[in-house]
């Protein structure tokens, strides 16, 4: 995991605004956090960051992904939550693993995604 964290801090470098990514298996375990500002301590005496994001992260997906079954749509490709402040991405890396990628509101949405694809890509090039 070494060599990935490297590789995100890179990816992270090259598009400001970009806090960092998290990887979690679609249960919701934390795999790896490279969000700086929340790698540290627990929230609210609990749980780590790392437990929260991942546990935040597939609720979402597996949330969404339950209304798009009882509307008929088919599968998402991608979550994205915007506010003024900034933008939380995710999206299913495969069956078991997905990335989310945490923004303030510096960069453009689409700077975002393709930071995400980045990881996404980095992630396969050291998984496989």
């Amino acid at each position: 995991m070494d060599e990935l964290a490297e590789k995100l801090e890179s990816i992270k470098k090259s598009t400001p605004g970009i806090l960092g990514f998290v990887i979690f298996t679609r249960e919701g375990f934390p795999l790896l956090n490279t969000i700086k500002e929340f790698q540290r301590g627990e929230v609210n005496g609990e749980i780590s960051w790392d437990e929260y994001f991942s546990a935040v992260g597939a609720g979402i997906l597996n949330l969404a992904k339950t209304t798009l079954q009882y509307m008929g749509i088919s599968r998402a490709d991608r979550l994205v939550v915007e506010s003024r402040y900034g933008y939380i991405l995710v999206e299913r890396v495969n069956e078991d693993v997905n990335i989310m990628v945490v923004s303030t509101g510096k960069p453009s949405m689409g700077m975002v995604k393709v930071a995400l694809r980045k990881a996404i890509k980095a992630y396969e090039s050291v998984m496989d």
